[in-house]
């Protein structure tokens, strides 16, 4: 994975194109925006189920670096994606369950444990990822929204006020990134520690209230990279990256005061350092850092450098500063076994951690693209073995991981009875081992059901009605393959790397898979989902491609293939006379490909292509600073493009999907991805002219304030009418009418998907598939045949309420007021107030009434003057 390249393309595609940055807290305040917006809860089937279904996949965990074993019973797990929310399994890893809702912060991070008697049930999570996060961009800063508490064993768990943004404390902007959180277990208080974004805080009440005792508090240059470990005794350790003025090492035998214990001789520029305790001798502490030009370098397969530093401390007496410790450099020992993977190698970092193994001191674990162990705690070279990650001695083209394993390193635990035993976390997902101290080691995979993936793309046969198979491009899990509805049944992985756009072809003759900057395969899957043929099909010379690197297939002839490379399009008229073979090929080739010499504005980047079906053969493009072009006859590869920007395209801002109706070309939808811009525009002539439809997604007309991140649209012909969804940065949103402002979006599968980052939809109108690629949880899928399955209003149906029904008085209101509804029999019913714009303001009822007259009061709670509107549902309608 080169972080680098993603880390560019995603500001690039969601940072405000006026000032180059995400707004800061943002994914705090879309969610408390997209809590504002209506959601579907309505839309289920004659079973009362949800209509939209996860898919998985079940066997493949997403990136995990919260991960944690009960000390009550080793058999309750818990480990968190890193956008995919807190798992809990009760079985070993057998099966899980989520335990945070939908619509709670999903970035989780940390977790521990208030390990003492009587406290066992007390459970803390941090949220926010400094580094690696794809869910979000801006230098991959997964911005978070403080610490969330469980006091139930870990089954429910509420946001801790006082780490909330907007509340009194205004510690907001350092708890948007908590990388670690310890319990002082020898203090019969409620200790807990908290190292955040430039500061570590300290409360004695269990997080209702924090203080900063390290960083932030009255420094005028704040450390970024911040992290903290504690004894069993409370003596507690911390690091400050080098950007601040409290840089360094630190120790504190009262959380208050704090000695600087850096060793003479450590690198003068470090970012992250993790922190690993000997619990067989505490006073045994090993630090191991990210120092870019000090200490051991490493060179990865693509030869860009990376340096780390492995120092040993061990306090004697004192303050344990100058005579009171020792320290050793054992940074030189770090591994270093060659090829293409098998170098240590923390990726800026990326995945690193140090671990030392109970009942064996000198046995120590260490995290960075692969897992490595050694028996003499790194003091030689000599007893180091390479146990994880990629395969040993695995290279290029086809490269392997390590059985039942993953490379990116983030987080390893013991199992207390036995800590032979233990779960390995990283971009995989989580894994055992039964024997760590095995020559070989063996693991199984602990991802049954935890359904954390983070896809990028999805794909499905647009021709064949009940076709089940799905192919998804997915983040730092290459690209996986099923061909089944049943959620519990494994995919398979039939392209690596970072997967990127993928295409099935009508009947399921051909499949094609990409990776990370463009690299494009034409495959041949055997009945298993396994790949038995490759064939490279990018053309030689296309240079400068996108992370996520999108190519199409034209869907009136998907012989031919029209890719992106950075300014130009490429065209192939038959990409499948490109030979396949029994090997994974290299090179990009040349056969068939041309580059178009029809666009306009090839000094642009290119983001975004589609092309029609109805009619044939029209093709259109957008570039990466908000233009959108259109080829008619493309095929020919002599009509000139024409531009069909609208001036109420904002200026500068990415467009990051372009979506044609399959049955009428002129009818088109672009989507812009970035944050602070108007987002969604339609046009039914082609591009001659737009009008603007995001509606209630943007909390100001113009497209500024907290409105999500919309990725991709997807237009549906039903039995009734069209239905469009919304994948976007809080969930799946879809409509029945496109009405310009007044366009109202709902939230669908509330309960399932939630407010989950979506990025890519497609969709089959034989028999209405939708499915839905979700960051963080897996793919979804529906069946849609009527737009009231997506609104919940069914027309011509026997209806339990009606306006005659309702009676709202007095009204105009003026504090208060009173709804009295009238039902027929006990049902479920849902009342909301919305504003003009559609947007929830406050719900009312989300419970049974019962048959008869019912009153229910609803008080004004600090809105503005102005018309609001209830709107009544029940299982079969809703009205206004």
């Amino acid at each position: 994975e080169d972080n680098g390249a993603r880390e560019k393309w995603e500001t690039q595609m969601l940072a405000d194109p006026q000032t180059g940055k995400i707004p800061e807290n943002m994914r705090a305040k879309e969610l408390a925006f997209a809590s504002t917006l209506p959601s579907d809860f309505y839309t289920r089937n004659k079973n009362d189920e949800s209509i939209w279904k996860s898919r998985g996949p079940w066997n493949l965990g997403g990136r995990t670096r919260a991960l944690a074993i009960d000390a009550t019973n080793e058999n309750i797990l818990f480990a968190a994606g890193v956008s995919g929310g807190i798992w809990r399994s009760t079985n070993g890893g057998a099966s899980w369950q989520k335990v945070t809702k939908p619509n709670q912060l999903a970035n989780v991070t940390c977790i521990v444990q208030d390990t003492r008697k009587d406290k066992t049930n007390i459970w803390y999570a941090g949220t926010g990822e400094l580094s690696g996060n794809s869910a979000s961009g801006n230098a991959s800063f997964y911005l978070g929204d403080g610490i969330l508490k469980s006091t139930d064993g870990g089954i429910n768990w509420i946001s801790l006020a006082s780490t909330v943004s907007g509340k009194p404390q205004s510690l907001s902007k350092n708890f948007c990134l908590v990388n670690n959180i310890v319990i002082n277990t020898a203090d019969t208080g409620n200790v807990v520690y908290a190292a955040t974004y430039k500061s570590i805080y300290r409360s004695v009440n269990g997080g209702e209230k924090w203080t900063a005792v390290k960083g932030a508090s009255g420094i005028n240059l704040p450390s970024v990279y911040t992290n903290v470990a504690i004894t069993s005794k409370g003596i507690l350790y911390a690091t400050l990256s080098s950007d601040g003025n409290d840089k360094g090492i630190w120790r504190s035998t009262d959380g208050t005061n704090w000695i600087n214990i850096t060793p003479a001789g450590f690198a003068s520029v470090y970012n992250e350092i993790e922190i690993g305790i000997d619990p067989n001798n505490e006073n045994n502490i090993y630090f191991l850092g990210y120092t870019p030009k000090y200490g051991k370098r490493s060179v990865d397969f693509r030869g860009k450098e990376d340096w780390a530093s492995f120092w040993k401390y061990t306090y004697i007496s004192g303050n344990g500063n100058g005579l009171g410790g020792k320290w050793e450099d054992r940074s030189q020992n770090l591994p270093d076994f060659g090829g293409f993977f098998g170098n240590f190698n923390t990726q800026t970092g990326y995945n690193m951690y140090v671990r030392v193994k109970p009942g064996s001191p000198n046995t120590i674990f260490l995290g960075s693209t692969n897992l490595w162990r050694s028996t003499d705690g790194f003091q030689t070279t000599k007893n180091t073995s390479w146990i994880g990650g990629y395969d040993i001695n695995t290279g290029f083209p086809d490269y392997k991981m390590y059985p039942n394993q993953h490379p990116d390193q983030h987080n390893l635990v013991f199992y207390p009875s036995n800590p032979n035993k233990m779960i390995a976390a990283c971009d995989g997902g989580v894994f055992r081992t039964d024997d760590n101290n095995a020559a070989k080691v063996t693991w199984s995979s602990l991802n049954n059901g935890y359904i954390t993936s983070q896809f990028y793309s999805i794909a499905i046969d647009h021709a064949t009605p009940k076709n089940d198979e799905i192919l998804g491009g997915l983040q730092d899990n290459g690209t996986y393959f099923t061909r089944n509805s049943n959620l519990e049944m494994d995919w398979s992985m039939p392209g690596d790397g970072d997967g990127s756009f993928c295409a099935i072809t009508d009947g399921r003759t051909d499949y094609y898979v990409s990776k990370q900057q463009g690299k494009t395969y034409h495959i041949e899957i055997d009945e298993n989902g396994n790949t038995v043929k490759w064939g490279r099909v990018d053309p030689f010379g296309a240079k400068n491609s996108l992370f996520i690197n999108p190519f199409v297939l034209d869907p009136s002839n998907q012989k031919r293939m029209y890719f992106i490379a950075n300014n130009h399009i490429w065209k192939n008229d038959d990409v499948t006379q490109i030979p396949l073979h029994d090997k994974l090929d290299t090179i990009p080739v040349t056969t068939g490909w041309e580059m178009l010499k029809t666009q306009k504005d090839t000094t642009q980047e290119i983001a975004s292509i589609a092309v029609s079906r109805k009619p044939q053969d029209r093709l259109y493009y957008g570039t990466a600073n908000g233009k959108l072009y259109r080829i008619d006859n493309a095929s020919a590869g002599n009509t000139i493009a024409k531009d069909v920007s609208s001036n109420l395209f904002p200026s500068g801002a990415y467009l990051n999907n372009i979506t044609i109706d399959p049955e009428n070309a002129d009818k088109v939808i672009a989507v812009f991805s970035n944050y602070n811009v108007q987002s969604v525009f339609y046009s039914t002539n082609g591009g001659t002219s737009w009008i603007a439809v995001s509606g209630n997604l943007e909390q100001f007309a113009s497209g500024s304030g907290n409105g999500p991140s919309c990725r991709w649209a997807a237009i549906l012909p039903v039995k009734d009418k069209r239905a469009y969804f919304m994948a976007t940065s809080t969930g799946l949103y879809s409509t029945d009418s496109l009405q310009g402002a007044k366009t109202t979006w709902t939230l669908q599968s509330p309960e399932g998907i939630g407010n989950t980052v979506c990025n890519m939809i497609d969709t089959r109108t034989s028999d209405g598939l939708v499915v839905v690629a979700t960051h963080g949880n897996g793919a979804y899928s529906s069946h849609i045949q009527f737009t009231y399955q997506i609104t919940g209003l069914k027309e011509n149906e026997s209806q339990t309420i009606s306006a005659k029904q309702v009676t709202i008085y007095p009204n105009p209101m003026r504090d208060k007021a009173n709804i009295r509804v009238e039902l027929q029999h006990e049902e479920l019913v849902k009342i909301d107030v919305l504003d003009e714009q559609g947007r929830l303001i406050s719900t009312i009822c989300n419970t049974k009434l019962q048959a008869g007259k019912s009153e229910l009061p609803v008080e004004n709670q600090g809105w503005q003057k102005g018309i609001y509107y209830i709107r009544i549902a029940s299982k079969n309608k809703a009205i206004t």
